[in-house]
């Protein structure tokens, strides 16, 4: 149910070709950056600092990431 939920809104959000799906990401988190990087989204250079710690953006365009995760060949 959430998968069907997820798709619906990137297809949503794929109607325009600006759209992004945008991450934050801890300063760090080297899992989470190998995860994203290899379905198409890109570091960017923003750098988030709050009281909490450091935290760099990551962006992909909603069309790339449906295309990335195969669910643009789905109905």
């Amino acid at each position: 149910m959430i998968s069907a939920v997820f798709k619906e809104a990137l297809d949503l959000l794929a109607a325009s070709p600006r759209a992004e799906v945008s991450y934050m990401v801890g300063e760090g988190s080297t899992l989470v950056d190998q995860v994203l990087t290899k379905n198409g989204f890109r570091k960017s250079d923003d750098v988030l600092v709050t009281w909490a710690g450091r935290y760099h953006m990551y962006h992909v365009t909603a069309s790339e990431l449906l295309s990335n995760l195969g669910l643009d060949k789905l109905s």
